[in-house]
Order: structure tokens, then sequence, then C-alpha cells
């Protein structure tokens, strides 16, 4: 991502408990992000007179329509986007890869088995399963 350099990646998501602990995880990982707009403006760039929906709106943008065209796609679930262009690669005399944002990741992994940081959703439909064994252990007691 031009924007960010190589110093963050770019996070989308249209759910802000899931970005929060993926924002999280990258700061305890130092595998640093940044949350990046979703306006509906840029879904303009979808349009073709040739399909339903094209992921070529050019380079201004780019990474933004990219996750556009993940959101058509993904609407209905909790979803995010790391956008790792620039920071997945180093140039130059250190060339190659930066392994990011495996470091990210496997704290967002760790944070979940811990029970930690999850998204609103996800702690919703454990709350209501909980409740459900409780209400059947009370009803066969």
């Amino acid at each position: 991502m031009i924007a960010l350099g190589g110093v963050r990646s770019g996070l989308f998501s249209t759910d802000d408990a899931l970005a929060g602990a993926l924002q999280q995880a990258g700061d305890a990982a130092f595998d640093l992000c940044w949350r990046m707009p979703l306006d509906d403006e840029y879904g303009e760039g979808l349009k073709t007179n040739f399909a339903d929906m094209a992921n070529v709106a050019g380079r201004p943008g780019g990474a933004i329509t990219a996750a556009k065209f993940l959101q058509r796609f993904a609407s209905k679930y909790p979803w995010a986007h790391l956008d790792i262009a620039g920071t997945a690669w180093k140039g130059g005399a250190a060339k190659g890869s930066t392994g990011r944002p495996v470091g990210l990741l496997v704290q967002y992994l760790m944070a979940q088995a811990n029970g930690a940081a999850r998204p609103a959703k996800a702690k919703a439909v454990k709350a209501a399963k909980s409740a459900r064994t409780t209400t059947r252990r009370k009803a066969t007691a």
C-alpha cells in the first residue's frame, strides 16, 4: 500500500470489534496496521459494462476498491482484509520477504484461543450457547 509505506499494513473491516482486535494484536506483536476507510463512494470503481462488477478500478484508491470487492462477498460475516503490499517485502540491500503480517495474525489467534478480544458477534453466540446449556442442565436436574 503506497499510502502507508512499509511501516503499517492497511486494515479494512466493517466490524469494529474485529478491527479493534486485529489492531490490538498488531500493536502487541509490533506488527502495526492502520484502519482504512470503506466509504460507499469507493464502490463506484467496481462498476463495469461487461459484468456485475469488476475489481479493475486502477491505482487511485486501489486497495480500498479491492476491499470493497471483498465486502460484496463477505457482507454477511465479520471480515477483515489486511493489505500487505507495502509491508510484506523490502527492497534494496535488505531485499526479501519481511514475514509480515504473520506476527499480527499469530497474536490475534492466540488471543482468540485465550478468549480475549473476541468480536462482539462471536461473544454473543458463545453466550447464547452457554445460556442454552445452563437451561438444559436446570431442566434435567
